[in-house]
């Protein structure tokens, strides 16, 4: 009898043998490659839970991340932002056998019984350097830099393939890498093209306040990290609000930030040509309280004022 409520139960929830599709990432941790695990499902985001959750289970989300060795099984309720009540777990009892490229290859069961304070943590190896793409059209796109000893340099493109975008483009949670050419030096390479909504709120009109994302249909913060007048413009131009004015804190707003809302991305890079902020560089928030989010003040509220030239001037 138990042996046959098994193997309902195993139907009945599903599991990793399917390899269905799992998005995957560390939340909160002091670099990209530690942190809560979250795992992505129909477009949301969740917790994984600790239950039977081991070295080998995190040997696979290093590998998945690009992240090296695995280092540790911490709580993931030790990483802030932490986990809400309201966060859903979205799998449990996980058993991978540690040498599946990703964690969707590994058993599991959609969740069952488990709590928010249950969720699991991974730590890999820190990366030995950092790896941005520059000067594309937005974040997933551009020319391939690496960081070593606090400065940033190119990549040569000697032997360079798709295989070394796919690391790339893993390594950065682009997606799908998409090709590369040798028409420009460094190499330039395109990826997936990540897209999310902008807004400004508790301004004294509809072209100034705190600058707030939308990413699988929920809004967050920006962090001010960086945060500097290339950005604005880039807010008022996509939100048709003429000239950038200003960068002023987001806790100057109100309704305020509150500590329960998610700060969403951080270190925003733009160059000031872009026509949305979804296209500058920009990475998934991993250190950012909630009073650091990040203002803009535009022209009007009315967007360029009337008679103006459409080519408005940007900050150098």
């Amino acid at each position: 009898m138990a042996l046959l409520f098994s193997l309902i139960l195993a139907i009945c929830t599903g599991s990793g043998l399917t390899e269905p599709s799992l998005g995957v990432r560390l939340v909160g941790g002091r670099h990209r490659c530690e942190g809560r695990v979250e795992v992505e499902q129909e477009g949301g985001w969740g917790a994984v839970c600790d239950d039977g959750w081991d070295m080998t289970d995190v040997a696979v989300v290093c590998r998945e991340r690009g992240c090296g060795e695995a280092k540790g099984t911490p709580s993931g309720i030790l990483y802030k932002p932490s986990t809400e009540e309201e966060q859903k777990i979205l799998i449990q009892d996980v058993n991978c056998n540690g040498m599946e490229d990703k964690l969707s290859q590994c058993d599991y069961q959609d969740v069952f019984a488990c709590s928010y304070n249950e969720s699991a943590g991974a730590l890999c190896e820190k990366p030995s350097f950092g790896v941005r793409l520059v000067g594309g059209r937005h974040r997933c796109e551009g020319l391939v830099e690496v960081e070593q000893k606090g400065g940033w340099g190119a990549v040569c493109d000697d032997g360079w393939d798709m295989k070394d975008v796919a690391v790339v483009c893993r390594e950065l949670g682009c997606g799908e890498a998409k090709g590369t050419t040798s028409d420009l030096q460094p190499m330039f390479h395109f990826f997936a093209e990540p897209s999310f909504g902008v807004r400004l709120v508790g301004g004294r009109h509809r072209c100034e306040g705190r600058v707030e994302v939308e990413q699988e249909g929920g809004w967050g913060a920006v962090c001010d990290d960086g945060w500097d007048m290339k950005d604005v413009a880039v807010v008022c131009r996509e939100l048709g609000c003429g000239e950038a004015k200003g960068t002023p804190s987001g806790i100057l707003y109100k309704p305020s930030t509150e500590e329960e809302q998610k700060i969403l991305i951080q270190d925003v890079n733009c160059n000031g040509m872009e026509d949305k902020l979804s296209q500058c560089e920009h990475e998934d928030v991993f250190a950012c309280s909630y009073n650091e989010s990040a203002g803009a003040s535009c022209e009007s509220e009315y967007g360029r004022a009337e008679g103006r030239s459409a080519n408005c001037s940007y900050p150098t």
